[in-house]
């Protein structure tokens, strides 16, 4: 349902070329697009929110997850290349954000000192719902945990030390971010005590 999904989305093409042309060895969609598709999917909930609550439709952010980058870039002229907050490739237009994230650049993988593969990375995120992603090569969920908060309706810390980074990087309390992430999905917050 997912594929199906993101196969009509016109969005999703724009963003997995550029990815593709931007990446050497793997390519997984992570994150909001993975988790929050998935919700709405399954139960309807909303696909994007402002800190406010209200509907964004307009806003579209893409985050990958990619075996490495290239030196030269490969983009559309009208797409502005940025940083983001941890230090790796964004690719800007508008309201639309793509980041490319050489999987052995990812704080989690650092700091755990594990070899970089999608399954390590997804045991090491903040989050129990943000534990998938898609293999944008064959369409295959890599699940660690993230259907299952999914099929719970539920947001609850999964690595507490990658969460006080996310905390640190947004500036914002984890247990505010948690219960903002459930709040938009409709789901419950599980602890989130630091």
């Amino acid at each position: 349902m997912l594929r199906m999904y993101l196969e009509q989305n016109p969005r999703y093409h724009q963003a997995s070329r550029l990815a593709r042309n931007n990446s050497r060895g793997g390519l997984w969609l992570i994150g909001g697009t993975v988790f929050r598709t998935l919700a709405h999917l399954m139960y309807g909930t909303p696909l994007g929110h402002s800190p406010t609550g209200e509907a964004t439709p307009k806003k579209v952010d893409f985050d990958f997850i990619v075996g490495s980058t290239p030196e030269a870039l490969h983009i559309d002229s009208d797409w502005a290349i940025k940083t983001n907050s941890y230090g790796n490739r964004k690719f800007t237009f508008g309201e639309e954000s793509i980041d490319v994230i050489p999987i052995a650049t990812t704080s989690s993988v650092i700091r755990r000192k594990v070899v970089p593969t999608i399954e390590n990375f997804l045991d090491g995120a903040p989050f129990t719902i943000q534990k998938i992603a898609l293999n944008c090569l064959d369409w295959r969920l890599v699940d660690r945990g993230g259907i299952e908060a999914l099929l719970n309706q539920e947001v609850k810390v999964n690595d507490l030390d990658e969460a006080l980074t996310v905390s640190a990087k947004k500036c914002r309390p984890i247990p505010e971010i948690m219960v903002q992430l459930a709040h938009d999905l409709k789901f419950k917050c599980i602890g989130g005590d630091a």
